[in-house]
């Protein structure tokens, strides 16, 4: 998550299986402004165990601030990464 407006920003994940069931906890990182957090194996990080599809959602906190969120995967057969990217959805 990398954080582009002044202040701070805390940002809760949720990570669901492909029904949309939640497993695992809700994790927040924070964010300084123009900083960046990372973090490694968020699934067992987060009590989600070993998911062979699952997502994760990134919810923003304050009104108007942005950020910028993104996974990756590592593929165990050949240890190249792989980008992937954020889908945004509409919000009310």
């Amino acid at each position: 998550m990398v954080r582009s407006h002044p202040g701070r920003q805390r940002s809760p994940r949720t990570f669901n299986q492909t029904a949309g069931v939640q497993v695992g906890s809700t994790k927040q990182l924070t964010a300084d402004a123009g900083r960046w957090v990372q973090q490694y194996d968020i699934f067992a990080n987060v009590g989600a165990g070993n998911q062979p599809v699952a997502y994760a959602t990134v919810e923003v906190q304050n009104t108007g601030d942005l950020i910028w969120a993104y996974a990756s995967v590592i593929d165990v057969a050949t240890g190249d990464p792989t980008t992937i990217p954020l889908l945004l959805t509409p919000t009310q």
